[in-house]
């Protein structure tokens, strides 16, 4: 074999093996740090905050599924740390070896930025607290985490409270904490001498940081303040807040020097630009970048120097590049966008940070998952857990997805009081059913797919026809919202549950009313076993009602140990599956016990669906996560 030839080979099996783990890398993240019995995260959790690396290197993120940690460059993901906890808040540490972050729940945590592992953790004394904030000294030498009413300033030396600033001793014990002022977020001064806090009061605290004493109290706001920063003199402070402005202070004199008025809704994220020159702040109801003159100091200052639009969802956290030619913000809209600073224009985006997913749905075949998240749709490749497309047309958030029995067709149900019907082959929007006057809660294909049901709030029940999207019948006599509708499998009846503790029994396809069963509670979920012989609804407290659908009466109930937000038959009608907060309970229909509980979300589980097959459950939260479970592994574990 010539020398050529060699290098030519050599050359082919390197971007071969290249290509292959670049592959590998994209989606492997689906299954990293899995709970037990998941095989696969769909979505990375809504984001609570980014922040930057010194170097400009890496992006972390906080979120409702752990942190993340992205190659800016690239924006591809590097890690996924401590994936078990909703993670509030992140900040690096000066020289950018560490990363320090605040779970939701559990003491502060510090994790070395080169390996990626969990270095150390900061046991507070009042124990596994939600933390806020959490933020480093300009010389690294101090870190300070927000819990509750009090800031614990930690040596990052020693790793030990250097001093506690609280307004509060144990004269106010007796003080309910909701009584207290609580900091929602802090910040240095470039000097390490001064703390900010932007409290629930409305109001900012300037603190000494050795003798843990109030030098000020800043007024101003008319709503909470969830963002304050210092420029890099430490001469000006910068404030966001719930009452949709940006503020601009004086650190010296405390005054007031100019109020940023050009947001339609919460200021959630300020900061200044790394040159001290401008102040970016992220919209939340607007969605919108903008950006205002610290030097135009008037008392109000109503147009921002530039508005940056895109965003189709609140913006939830923003950050400055080191060098400061870059911003990136994160949205409820499912992604972190990169945008440049001088052209205004949006140069990157990271896609997949979904939030609080209401419903979820498996194809007929079981190749693909829809989930909502927010007012879009977002389907998955379920064998390669690997994104397909999303569907965007609603303009409020989608309650209800499910597939057509024939698999050709997607329904959507929206606060924006409409159903859409979409064509899957054609990936678009074939049809918009309207006559619901408030939210659309659920929606239900009959059994031979020519029929839609849907609840709404407007407390009736609506039939359309699929074909040509006329409205065939509504079923009137809820006195409450209606929040659930299912047909029976044989597509002779169809149950509606309701916030007025009523089930409502209807004859198909005729809509007459047969009767009506008496819940305990609300009705936010009802289900007809494929044996058509029971239904399933939501009990009162932690049960589960069961009734006979031929004698209309209840026959029997599930008790569990916390509230079932939703529930679901296997195919075969064995097991039953309910969901909690944070977890998803399996229940054997022939003993009405528990066969097991899966731990994984870090939020509520708002909907849980069996893949047609049997084989795998699917749950979606409000922490933006929806997990796939592996069932037949799960109950041959248990065996």
């Amino acid at each position: 074999m010539s020398t050529k030839t060699t290098i030519i080979l050599f050359i082919l099996v390197y971007i071969s093996l290249l290509f292959l783990s670049t592959g590998y890398a994209q989606q492997d993240y689906t299954r990293w740090g899995l709970p037990d019995g998941a095989i696969a995260r769909l979505g990375k959790g809504a984001v609570n905050e980014i922040q930057y690396s010194p170097d400009g290197k890496f992006l972390a993120v906080a979120t409702y599924a752990g942190i993340w940690l992205y190659d800016v460059g690239t924006t591809q993901e590097l890690d996924l740390m401590d994936a078990t906890n909703e993670v509030q808040t992140v900040a690096f540490s000066p020289d950018g070896m560490t990363l320090a972050s605040g779970p939701n729940g559990d003491y502060a945590k510090l994790w070395d930025v080169n390996s990626r592992t969990f270095k150390t953790m900061l046991k507070s004394p009042g124990g596994r607290n939600p933390i806020n904030s959490i933020v480093y000294s300009s010389d690294g030498k101090m870190l300070a985490t927000v819990e509750f009413d009090r800031i614990f300033i930690w040596n990052t030396t020693t790793a030990e409270i250097k001093i506690t600033l609280s307004e509060y001793d144990e004269s106010h014990e007796h003080l309910h904490s909701s009584k207290k002022v609580r900091p929602n977020v802090v910040a240095f001064s470039p000097d390490g001498s001064t703390i900010a806090s932007g409290c629930n009061d409305k109001t900012i605290r300037i603190w000494d940081v050795n003798s843990g004493t109030i030098k000020a109290t800043l007024t101003g706001h008319k709503g909470q303040v969830t963002s304050v920063d210092f420029n890099l003199n430490g001469d000006m402070l910068a404030s966001g807040s719930w009452d949709s402005t940006v503020m601009l202070w004086d650190v010296a004199t405390q005054n007031l020097k100019a109020t940023f008025k050009g947001h339609t809704g919460p200021s959630q994220s300020v900061t200044f630009s790394p040159d001290g020159n401008t102040i970016a702040s992220g919209g939340s109801f607007d969605h919108t970048l903008q950006f205002w003159d610290v030097h135009k100091v008037h008392e109000e200052q109503n147009e921002p120097l530039n508005t940056f639009v895109g965003h189709t969802y609140p913006i939830t956290s923003i950050a400055y590049s080191p060098n400061g030619e870059h911003l990136a913000s994160a949205s409820n809209d499912g992604t972190i966008r990169f945008w440049d600073i001088a052209t205004g224009q949006h140069i990157n985006t990271i896609r997949g940070h979904l939030s609080n997913i209401e419903s979820v749905a498996f194809s007929p075949d079981s190749s693909t998952l829809v989930n909502t998240s927010g007012p879009d749709l977002y389907l998955w490749d379920v064998n390669t857990a690997s994104y397909i497309n999303s569907l965007v047309a609603h303009t409020r958030s989608v309650s209800s997805v499910v597939y057509s029995p024939d698999g050709m067709q997607l329904a959507s149900g929206s606060r924006d009081n409409s159903i859409l019907l979409w064509d899957i082959e054609k990936v678009q929007q074939e049809r918009v059913l309207l006559g619901h006057t408030n939210w659309i809660t659920a929606i239900a294909y009959s059994p031979d797919g020519q029929l839609l049901a849907s609840g709404s709030y407007d407390k009736t029940v609506r039939l359309w026809d699929v074909d040509t999207g006329e409205l065939k019948n509504t079923l009137d006599g809820h006195s409450d919202h209606v929040l659930a509708v299912s047909f029976m499998p044989d597509g002779r009846m169809l149950a509606s549950g309701s916030k007025d503790k009523t089930i409502r029994l209807w004859h198909i396809p005729s809509g007459t009313h047969l009767t009506t069963l008496q819940s305990k509670s609300e009705v936010n979920w009802v289900v007809f076993n494929p044996n058509n012989e029971t239904l399933a609804s939501k009990g009162e407290g932690s049960t589960i009602e069961l009734w006979d659908v031929h004698t209309f009466k209840q026959i029997s109930t599930i008790t569990g140990k916390d509230t079932f937000n939703d529930g679901v038959f296997s195919p075969n009608g064995k097991i039953l599956v309910g969901t909690h907060w944070g977890k998803i309970s399996l229940w054997d229909m022939t003993s009405l016990t528990n066969i097991t509980t899966l731990h994984g979300h870090n939020q509520g589980v708002d909907t849980v669906t069996f893949s047609p097959n049997g084989n795998i459950v699917a749950s979606g939260a409000l922490d933006g996560v929806v997990y796939l479970w592996d069932l037949s592994a799960i109950i041959k574990a248990k065996e």
